[in-house]
């Protein structure tokens, strides 16, 4: 687990990072659930919400 992946962190708010299913979960709509974040930023006043992903950018990107 990580406390901070991102050195540069303060640059970037609000951030997406450090989020893991594990393999047993996936497939089980987990991501789905996790990306529901983007709402819930959009409606607090954000209009952008940052990403730290090794591989799963086009998942997100594909949800807005």
């Amino acid at each position: 687990m990580f406390e901070n992946d991102l050195k540069i962190r303060g640059m970037y708010k609000p951030l997406l990072a450090s989020l893991y299913t594990k393999p047993e979960y996936r497939g089980r709509g987990v991501g789905k659930k996790l990306a529901k974040t983007i709402d819930v930023v959009k409606e607090i006043g954000f209009n952008e919400l940052y990403l730290r992903t090794e591989d799963a950018s086009d998942y997100y990107r594909n949800r807005g």
